[in-house]
């Protein structure tokens, strides 16, 4: 699939390559300014607030990763090490990969 995201907490996702795009529900309003895919699949946005919100149903739920608040993110590269690399406005900073993996397994909601 193709998922877009910005302004406003807006998310959309595609699954047939852009020819029809369904609006993803998520309780932000907050401007999404980065994404990652990790190597396990799960997708991970970070938001202009510090939050980061991890989709383990390819795109289709979002849900807040409690605990993880960084700076304001503007880039989320995943390392070697599985620890996530946020750049934003208050320099670098590495989220170790435990902060993400008890989030794995749970549901989206």
């Amino acid at each position: 699939g193709v998922l877009v995201y910005g302004v406003a907490g807006q998310i959309f996702l595609s699954e047939d390559r852009g020819q029809s795009w369904s609006a993803v529900p998520i309780a932000t309003t907050s401007n999404f300014t980065a994404a990652a895919k990790l190597r396990n699949g799960a997708l991970l946005l970070g938001g202009e607030d510090g939050t980061l919100y991890l989709s383990t149903d390819n795109g289709h739920n979002f849900r807040a990763l409690a605990g993880v608040k960084a700076m304001g993110i503007f880039g989320l590269s995943q390392a070697e090490s599985g620890d996530i690399i946020a750049v934003g406005n208050a320099g670098v900073m590495k989220i170790p990969s435990a902060d993400l993996e008890q989030h794995q397994g749970k549901p989206n909601g």
